[in-house]
């Protein structure tokens, strides 16, 4: 008698490699999804910081070299700095400088709820930023000390 050599595989034996392969493959995408979400969480944090980090050397800067103690004005609202005012119209955050003819305005950020401006004694100026994009809320917290204090 012959031997007879089966050579292939059998139903079961491909049903548990298609399993083994179906599983290998629901947790690549689910993995593939996962990592997608963290950098898309990671580049609008990144794109957050980069919005928002103009204002913050603007207000920085103009309180450091201030000659006289900031006024905050309109219940906290607005903040004055020689010739220099950072303030709410709609949700843009304006910078007004007096200084030049005629007086400079520049919107310096979009999509901002109530600026608090605070000034502790003479030198300490903070500012918090309720920023809002994507429908997602961000709190900031700028603080300045003046350098010219007397």
């Amino acid at each position: 008698m012959m031997k007879i050599w089966n050579k292939g595989f059998s139903l079961v034996e491909f049903m548990a490699g298609l399993a083994v392969c179906a599983i290998v493959i629901l947790m690549m995408v689910s993995m593939g999804t996962i990592a997608l979400k963290s950098y898309k969480d990671l580049e609008n944090k990144s794109g957050l910081n980069s919005d928002t980090q103009f204002p913050q050397d603007a207000i920085r800067a103009v309180v450091r070299g201030s000659q006289t103690v900031p006024i905050i004005a309109g219940g906290g609202s607005s903040l004055i700095v020689d010739s220099s005012r950072f303030y709410l119209s709609g949700t843009n955050l304006m910078y007004e400088n007096t200084a030049v003819s005629p007086t400079k305005t520049v919107r310096i950020l979009t999509g901002i709820s109530a600026p608090v401006f605070t000034v502790s004694g003479t030198s300490l100026v903070t500012v918090r930023l309720q920023y809002t994009k994507a429908g997602t809320a961000y709190d900031y917290l700028i603080e300045a000390d003046r350098r010219n204090n007397p």
